[in-house]
């Protein structure tokens, strides 16, 4: 982009034991997590879980859950952040509504 070539790190053995963890995200109350997303200025984290929840972060020093919205009509699935951070879309987990909702995560719609 702009000219200048992008470098390419290969996943190896080395380059995996010098990774370190630098933040927990742990509210999903034991349940697995599905899918995630996070904003392109990498300031809020989107996560779904089996327990049919969508988990909003702030990435900051502390890492806080913001929001918790629950579907359990519809279910989540696989989520993405759209053009600005307060909107989703967000896949239908359950087998009969085989949908995508947009979701507003600050209006709760």
């Amino acid at each position: 982009a702009c000219g200048r070539e992008r470098e390419v790190m290969l996943y190896s053995e080395v380059v995996c034991q010098c990774l370190r963890q630098a933040r927990v995200f742990s509210h999903s109350e034991g349940h697995t997590v599905t899918s995630l997303d996070i904003t392109p200025d990498g300031t809020q984290l989107v996560a779904t879980s089996e327990d049919e929840a969508l988990r909003l972060y702030d990435v900051g020093q502390a890492g806080e859950l913001v929001k918790t919205l629950y579907a359990k009509k519809y279910g989540v699935g696989v989520v993405r952040f759209l053009h600005e951070p307060s909107t989703v879309v967000c896949a239908s987990s359950n087998e009969w509504d085989h949908s995508v909702r947009c979701w507003s995560v600050h209006e709760n719609r």
